[in-house]
């Protein structure tokens, strides 16, 4: 899982959340939570890995 950033065509927006440029209001909201790590992979660490293991 990723999470995107395509915002076009939606109606309503997550406060604090209007767009990319935002997502560290999400990392800053998610380390309230969750370690540091979790976040890292929540947010990319995840997807990253696989993309990479998808290549080789």
């Amino acid at each position: 899982m990723g999470f995107g950033s395509d915002f076009d065509g939606i109606e309503f927006n997550v406060k604090n959340l209007e767009g990319n440029e935002q997502y560290e209001n999400l990392w800053n909201e998610l380390q309230k939570y969750y370690s540091d790590i979790q976040v890292s992979k929540f947010l990319y660490g995840n997807m990253a890995t696989r993309l990479s293991m998808e290549k080789s």
